[in-house]
């Protein structure tokens, strides 16, 4: 997501820093969060609908969302602090990191996610683009890297061919496919807890189908199987 550069944006990160994390330092989760509890990415915030809400409805959890610009994070953390069930106080287990992964994965320690979303990404459609893909074997295995034993990556798409594209590359890698569906909004077991992005809303009111798939890392077992999907 692009948006014009905003004169006000830099002051408004600087006002608002109990939210960022430093791209250049080592990602410590005591440091950062005060706690050593499961920490989940999100990979492309946007304008932070999803990440907000996934905070809320995990409290237990400690949040990151990923956004490489940083006109989107100011926009879309300013929005959501303006809806009247979101507080400062509510959000004290979010954290933005403004930079993109093939940058900051460097700063995170092997097995210390428990959880990756990556909802609506770039579909990058031209065969060229492909290595582009946030769901291509590249970065798989950074995914495969960082996640915990039992890891999942939670994966939402508009796009037919990013969708199979993905099933495609799932092939190569060292994770396993535990939940598929090409019609989200008709399985009823997968929708629970599901929190709409600001893209998933649109594309819901046009009718589009949105395909949904979750991978879990071959080893181990998974760490948190009772908490909020929120996904």
């Amino acid at each position: 997501m692009r948006l014009r550069n905003k004169k006000w944006v830099k002051q408004y990160l600087q006002d608002n820093e109990n939210f960022m994390i430093n791209p250049e330092e080592e990602l410590n989760a005591y440091k950062v969060f005060d706690s050593n509890r499961d920490i989940f990415l999100e990979i492309g915030a946007g304008k932070s609908k999803f990440c907000t809400e996934l905070a809320q409805q995990n409290p237990d959890v400690n949040i990151i969302a990923m956004e490489k610009e940083p006109t989107v994070v100011a926009v879309g953390l300013r929005q959501c602090l303006k809806k009247q069930n979101i507080t400062v106080d509510s959000l004290r287990n979010l954290k933005y990191v403004i930079t993109y992964l093939e940058k900051y994965e460097k700063n995170i320690a092997s097995d210390s996610i428990a959880r990756i979303y990556l909802n609506f990404s770039d579909p990058w459609p031209k065969a060229r683009h492909a290595k582009y893909r946030l769901t291509g074997r590249k970065y798989l295995k950074i995914y495969n890297r960082i996640l915990a034993d039992g890891g999942e990556i939670h994966i939402k798409t508009d796009n037919d061919g990013l969708y199979k594209f993905t099933l495609d590359e799932v092939i190569f890698s060292n994770f396993k496919i535990i939940a598929n569906e090409s019609d989200l909004y008709n399985n009823a077991e997968m929708m629970k807890n599901n929190i709409q992005t600001s893209y998933e809303t649109k594309f819901v009111d046009m009718g589009i189908k949105i395909k949904k798939i979750v991978l879990r890392k071959k080893d181990g077992q998974p760490k948190r199987d009772n908490e909020k999907q929120g996904s």
